[in-house]
């Protein structure tokens, strides 16, 4: 479909003058356009390739958006890698050679904005997404349910969660929701949640959920940022975590959570049972304060953690962290924290007694 054209620009032909006395006189083959670009819709976040095909003698070529040049865009094809709301317009080319410039038809994009999926199920099976948005608003459901070994991979999703549970401390009514094998993968994007019980992750009956470089809020009462339970396994790394219900991650039953902390600052707890484990590596300036049972931590040099109320770690591990009977990047606070002594991951603690900052000590038991 040929569409008008935008740029008011006319084919300038040249008229060359011709020396009869002179010998023959080479020609420039002035530019046309053979195929022109087509109309593109695309879903938000996809790429968008505009081109054109010309001939014509040392051709150059430029691009336009809304009739307003695009810069660098000096190719016969032009290429959005990812596109946004903003990208929606008209395109069109300009063909160019020293004898004459022609505009191609133009070619709009429409760039589709995916609408918000309520309550998505995937029972088994495999689907993916970019820039979706995903909520509930019911007491108990998920904003994303996967379970009976489905696979979902999410990039920049946006989830929201209210509606309070039933029985906050289930996980039954969090955000994201995986159960019975299933696997989620989420890069990028947001977990947001208001209400009871709702909390961001919950992984159990051996399915897992993997976070990465994304966004957790939990505003309501008894909402974790991340519950395991029943051998769930969960993955989070360098995603700030924010919760008001003071703990940050929660396993129980066998199963399993990974923290990255990465130049961070966290607060919360850390609560793992006897079966369970939590491990939570803090790097790069990471802060986190509050309590932790049953977890184990990895604290860098540039890295700190204060500590709320008395404390069990199964392994503490300070690069750089210990000068002499003290450890410079823990602040007690006056409480006490102790490390299991027989385990190997404790053995450059020596089995000792350490002073930290602020007051309170590293005990073994």
């Amino acid at each position: 479909m040929r569409t008008t054209k935008l740029l008011a620009l006319s084919i300038l032909l040249s008229t060359a003058c011709v020396d009869l006395n002179s010998g023959p006189q080479s020609t420039i083959k002035i530019p046309a356009i053979t195929t022109q670009p087509t109309v593109q819709m695309v879903a938000l976040g996809a790429p968008a390739t505009f081109s054109v095909v010309a001939t014509g003698d040392s051709l150059t070529y430029q691009w336009y958006k809304s009739a307003a040049l695009i810069t660098g865009a000096t190719a016969a094809t032009y290429t959005i890698p990812a596109t946004v709301v903003g990208d929606a317009a008209v395109y069109q080319v300009l063909v160019t050679n020293s004898a004459a410039s022609i505009a191609s038809d133009t070619a709009r994009l429409t760039v589709v904005v995916p609408v918000n999926l309520i309550g998505y199920r995937l029972i088994g099976g495999t689907a993916s997404s970019t820039n979706q948005g995903y909520s509930s608003t019911t007491g108990d459901q998920a904003a994303v349910f996967v379970a009976s070994g489905g696979d979902l991979t999410l990039v920049n999703a946006t989830i929201a969660k209210s509606g309070n549970a039933t029985t906050p401390s289930t996980g039954a009514n969090a955000a994201v929701h995986a159960e019975s094998g299933g696997h989620v993968v989420t890069t990028g994007g947001s977990i947001a949640t208001d209400s009871a019980g709702a909390t961001a992750l919950y992984a159990t009956q051996g399915a897992s959920i993997e976070m990465y470089r994304g966004t957790i809020s939990t505003t309501g009462s008894s909402a974790y940022g991340i519950l395991a339970a029943a051998g769930g396994t969960v993955r989070v790394e360098r995603t700030p975590i924010r919760v008001l219900s003071d703990t940050i991650a929660r396993a129980s039953g066998a199963s399993t959570v990974t923290l990255l902390i990465d130049a961070d600052t966290l607060s919360g707890a850390l609560v793992a049972d006897a079966s369970s484990t939590i491990s939570a590596t803090l790097q790069n300036g990471a802060k986190l304060t509050g309590a932790v049972q049953g977890a184990a931590l990895s604290i860098d040099a540039s890295s700190s953690w204060v500590v709320r109320s008395n404390s069990a770690l199964t392994t503490l591990t300070l690069p750089g962290g210990i000068t002499g009977s003290s450890i410079a990047n823990i602040v007690g606070n006056g409480f006490t924290v102790t490390y299991s002594a027989s385990l190997p991951g404790n053995a450059a603690l020596g089995g000792a007694t350490y002073t930290l900052v602020g007051g309170g000590q590293l005990v073994p038991k």
